[in-house]
């Protein structure tokens, strides 16, 4: 009997280990499986270290799989592991991707780390060009080779990551961002022959017809060719790692091992994460001081002298997190739309309350936040940001911009916007809408009929730049004046003074002072004094 007890006891302990692990945080497999020389494709490769590249001949292209031992999930995450070398050396099996391999797997993840062409002219600025072109190639065939089999391997068809270190970054990175279109000259055929044609990017390795973009990046002292190539749009997150006084590839730009001879330009990792900012595509630089090309060992590409330096245990950390927080981020779904349907036409003839925008929110997140805007002629219709799945403009405010334009008819389009605050996610879900408002005796109503009260109205638009308008209602003759002032109480624009008949009047102001010149962006009063009457409202001047 006791023996059974500490049996249980035993298994006990082991089932609450067990599940106190998390997948792709923790460690949950102790033994790992691994699947040497998978082939997932064929091109050709320069078999010697010649000035040009005539003479070819075709390789096959491998990688290693490494996977948890009994692991039984279908969707596995999956990271590509790309080595340094600088596409002239460097190995698939060096420590540093075996290291990372088996780790991963352990995660559970699914890990690949793969060989792809090495080898160029060391003489060569375009040779140097092609090699980087063919890296990415093989890198291109190896996620459409691992979606191709998805299901064969366990794999989740969606989350294939990219870790590359220095020129498995620049791989990783050019996968990502650059197109079809952005191929740089030297990887076409040259005049004399030489070098032959090196095809499109999806073109070599296999004819797996899949994306080739990854979930996302992880990039350990990368860079691209050119800035330009990220563009707005271009949804994929990167976390990149870099010293600040790498020399060998640099922190922001120039050439390679300080070699402005032979070696192309290249951007690096800090100029990336400033372009990827302000398109707000989600990304992480990570430039602790004293930070040196490499993880592993003393010297790029060598795995001779020691394993993980200081860097390696801070790149691990803030890596995984970075791969863990995208593969369990909250999904945001799409939206359903109830009111009102796309191309709307509503009638606004009695000029009275609100018009009610809804849509059906199927997520179940609280950090949700909705914006309904509006484009086009309905531009005046300032952005609501809400937290409910309905918002309303009012029809007073439709109306007042159909008789500044002097139409019967207002024509725009709106959409919702989605922010996932905990994701930093913001996604246009809903949209564009085409919507029409109609009043075909607006004009007549406001022409045919006084005022029964003064009253000012709040310009149009505002927040605004360059020009505003400002109605107000004058139910009696009289002499008006209409001023706008700052802050301090200084004028700053006289707009209206003289007399004036009874009616529904506008005026405009174009943000210049009384000399002339264009005031400040701020706050602004602006008051009306006709007789005992006075009224006065603010307004915001954008820059």
């Amino acid at each position: 009997m006791r023996h059974i007890f500490f049996q249980l006891i035993k298994l006990i302990l082991m089932f609450s280990f067990i599940i106190s692990q998390t997948r792709y945080k923790d460690e949950i497999f102790s033994e790992v499986i691994k699947t040497n020389d998978v082939v997932y494709g064929n091109a050709p490769d320069i078999p010697f270290d010649g000035a040009f590249e005539w003479f070819t001949e075709d390789i096959d292209l491998t990688m290693d799989i490494y996977e948890g031992a009994g692991d039984t999930l279908t969707n596995r995450s999956v990271i590509i592991f790309m080595h340094s070398g600088g596409f002239f050396t460097g190995s698939h099996e060096a420590d540093d991707m075996v290291a990372l391999s088996n780790l991963s797997a352990k995660m559970g993840y699914v890990a690949v780390s793969i060989a792809y062409r090495l080898n160029y002219n060391l003489f060569s600025t375009y040779s140097a060009e092609r090699a980087i072109y063919r890296g990415l190639q093989d890198l291109s065939a190896a996620v459409r080779y691992l979606r191709e089999h998805h299901s064969d391997y366990g794999i989740d068809y969606n989350n294939i990551f990219v870790w590359g270190s220095s020129a498995g970054a620049f791989s990783g990175i050019h996968l990502s961002y650059m197109e079809e279109e952005d191929r740089m000259e030297s990887t076409f055929v040259n005049n004399w022959g030489w070098d032959p044609d090196l095809g499109c990017i999806d073109c070599s390795g296999n004819d797996f017809d899949h994306d080739r973009k990854p979930r996302a990046v992880i990039a350990c002292w990368g860079g691209i060719f050119d800035l330009d190539w990220i563009n707005e749009g271009d949804e994929i997150p990167v976390i990149m790692f870099h010293g600040v006084e790498d020399s060998t590839v640099q922190f922001n730009e120039g050439y390679p091992f300080q070699n402005e001879f032979n070696l192309p330009w290249l951007y690096g990792s800090n100029l990336v994460y400033n372009r990827l900012e302000s398109l707000n595509i989600q990304s992480e630089l990570h430039a602790p001081e004293g930070m040196d090309h490499e993880y592993w060992g003393t010297y790029a590409g060598d795995w001779t002298e020691g394993g993980p330096n200081e860097n390696f245990a801070v790149i691990k950390e803030e890596a995984y997190a970075f791969i863990y927080d995208l593969i369990y981020a909250p999904q945001i779904q799409p939206l359903t739309l109830l009111s009102p349907p796309d191309q709307e036409i509503i009638d606004i003839t009695d000029g009275s309350g609100a018009y009610a925008f809804m849509w059906d929110n199927p997520n179940n997140i609280d950090s949700l936040t909705f914006k309904l805007v509006f484009d086009g002629d309905l531009e005046f219709l300032q952005s609501q940001t809400i937290n409910s799945s309905f918002a309303t403009i009012q029809i007073s405010d439709v109306i007042d911009q159909m008789y500044y334009l002097n139409i019967d008819s207002l024509t725009g389009s709106w959409r919702i916007e989605i922010s996932n605050v905990e994701a930093g996610a913001n996604e246009n879900l809903n949209g564009p809408f085409q919507i029409t408002f109609v009043n075909e005796n607006i004009l007549n109503v406001f022409d045919s009929n006084l005022p029964e009260n003064f009253n000012l109205k709040q310009n149009y638009p505002n927040p605004f730049n360059p020009i505003t308008s400002i109605r107000y209602d004058l139910p009696e003759d009289g002499l008006v004046n209409i001023t706008i002032y700052d802050m301090m109480g200084r004028i700053v624009k006289t707009l209206v003074n003289g007399s004036h008949t009874a009616g529904f009047k506008s005026v405009q102001w174009n943000a210049t002072n009384e000399r002339n010149e264009p005031a400040s962006a701020g706050l602004y009063l602006y008051t009306i004094q006709s007789g005992d009457f006075r009224q006065t409202k603010k307004m915001v001047l954008l820059k």
